[in-house]
């Protein structure tokens, strides 16, 4: 377990901090807390869109019997403990991006760690808050850190932090899971090309070169494909348009390397492979040996429930008494534990 402190301390003779500025300090801190610990969870979840707000408890700060914040108090007790835990990453994280946008520089160190366009843009936000609210003070400034030696939050540029996301807006390059289709333009000049990623979700899609583009045509209909290009989405998260695609290939499976919902997530050794299909506009996620199977008209929804039963079998079956499992079930705990060998 990770332990992280956050201390806000006057610069006065008059040690005593407002119980306004602290309180401000501590939103800023925990809506900073709270985008980098989704950001890290959509990325192993590998989902399209925002992350259920239903983790954002699994993210939340408390005050400990001392009235310091404390970071350890979601992670006492988890349903999975010692397998895994993405609030001590969420924490080294922070920790990390207090550090380089502490020291006035930071802009491309954020494109570099933080992929996703919407969580990098709030983290970024988050930061130039908790700057301007340390500014205002008037004589208050913020130490934190996860060892004895606390460090001094420093000096952020807001300028340039304001010019690049200006400059990138709400697009990234990365790469995304969905359907390949074809329809008539509505100028009627030729097909426009589209990519569902679930019931009644679509985006624009170009290429990167005409030769990208005959090459993926072979992949029009059912079939589910992964595709690299530049990311454009809206500010409520939905993906807008796919620019200069390119690499499109089909995949009939993904591999997770760690299971997480919000009671719990398990880091494995080997990685839960799950098949995916597209039927009756549905997605559907399985894995034969755990007896897993999801469905949802929506990708990110389909995902989340594959995670939240792997952890669900995970805390059943894995801490109990063998006598007390029938042989279908010992086969499921066996299946789980094998991922950690």
């Amino acid at each position: 377990m990770v332990n992280f402190t956050v201390n806000i301390v006057s610069d006065k003779d008059d040690s005593r901090v407002p119980v306004a500025l602290a309180g401000q300090i501590m939103i800023d801190i925990q809506d900073l807390f709270t985008h980098i610990g989704e950001y890290l969870t959509s990325r192993e979840l590998r989902i399209q869109t925002l992350v259920n707000p239903k983790f954002d408890e699994k993210f939340r700060i408390y005050m400990d019997g001392n009235g310091e914040m404390s970071f350890n108090a979601s992670t006492d007790d988890p349903e999975t403990k010692g397998f895994g835990d993405i609030i001590e990453d969420t924490i080294a994280k922070m920790e990390e991006t207090l550090d380089v946008m502490g020291n006035g520089t930071g802009s491309y160190w954020m494109e570099d760690n933080f992929a996703d366009a919407l969580y990098r843009n709030a983290i970024i936000y988050d930061i130039v808050a908790l700057h301007q609210d340390l500014v205002d003070s008037d004589g208050f400034h913020l130490e934190y850190g996860s060892t004895d030696e606390l460090k001094r939050f420093g000096y952020v540029d807001v300028e340039k932090l304001s010019t690049f996301i200006k400059r990138r807006g709400l697009s990234f390059d990365g790469a995304t899971i969905g359907i390949l289709e074809r329809s008539q333009s509505k100028s009627g000049k030729g097909p426009r090309y589209i990519f569902s990623t679930g019931k009644d979700v679509h985006s624009r899609i170009s290429f990167k070169d005409r030769d990208e583009l005959e090459r993926s045509l072979q992949f029009i209909g059912d079939c589910i494909v992964v595709v690299a290009g530049t990311f454009t989405y809206s500010d409520n998260g939905d993906l807008i348009s796919i620019d200069n695609a390119e690499d499109m290939c089909k995949v009939e499976s993904i591999k997770f390397h760690r299971l997480i919902s919000p009671i719990g997530d398990v880091s494995v050794t080997t990685p839960v492979e799950a098949k995916v299909s597209f039927k009756n506009n549905k997605w559907i996620l399985s894995n034969e040996d755990l007896g897993i199977m999801s469905s949802s008209d929506s990708w990110d929804s389909a995902v989340q429930s594959f995670h939240d039963y792997f952890v669900f079998l995970w805390s059943q079956y894995t801490e109990s008494d063998d006598e007390g499992l029938s042989e279908e079930e010992l086969e499921v705990k066996s299946a789980l534990l094998s991922h950690v060998a």
